[in-house]
C-alpha cells in the first residue's frame, strides 16, 4: 500500500448558508506529528458529507487545498505536485454528520476503496 494522509476539514450552517467547506478547520494532528511531505506526485479524493448535496459544479476544494499547502503537507498544490482531483458527494442525515474528507494517494497505488478506478 502507498503512503496515505487523511484531513478533514469541516464547517457548520450559518444563517442563510450552506455548510461552509471554504473555512477548513484543522486539528493540527499533520503539523503536530511531523508528517513529511510526499517525494512524488499525488492524486487526492475527496468527499463532501452533507445533509444537501450541491451542484457539483459548485463544489470547491481549492481553499481546502490551499490550508493543506499552507500547512505543510505538500510543497505547492500546483501540478507538479498534484496529478488528479476527484470530488463526490455523500448525503447525511443530521449536520452534526457534515464534513469533507480529502484523502491523498501516491501516484500508482489506486484510489481508496468504494472509488471508481480510472
Amino acid at each position: 500500500m502507498g503512503k496515505r494522509r487523511t484531513a478533514r476539514a469541516v464547517g457548520g450552517r450559518r444563517a442563510g448558508k450552506d455548510a461552509d467547506v471554504e473555512l477548513p478547520a484543522w486539528d493540527g494532528a499533520v503539523e503536530a506529528e511531523g508528517v513529511p511531505r510526499f517525494a512524488s506526485q499525488i492524486d487526492v479524493f475527496v468527499t463532501h458529507y452533507r445533509t444537501r448535496l450541491a451542484d457539483p459544479q459548485g463544489l470547491s476544494t481549492k481553499a481546502v487545498m490551499d490550508a493543506i499547502t499552507r500547512e505543510g503537507v505538500l510543497a505547492d498544490d500546483s501540478a507538479k505536485e498534484i496529478r488528479e482531483i476527484r470530488d463526490r458527494q455523500r448525503k447525511v442525515a443530521t449536520e452534526a454528520e457534515e464534513r469533507t474528507e480529502i484523502e491523498m494517494r501516491v501516484v500508482g497505488t489506486g484510489p481508496p476503496v468504494g472509488w471508481p478506478s480510472g
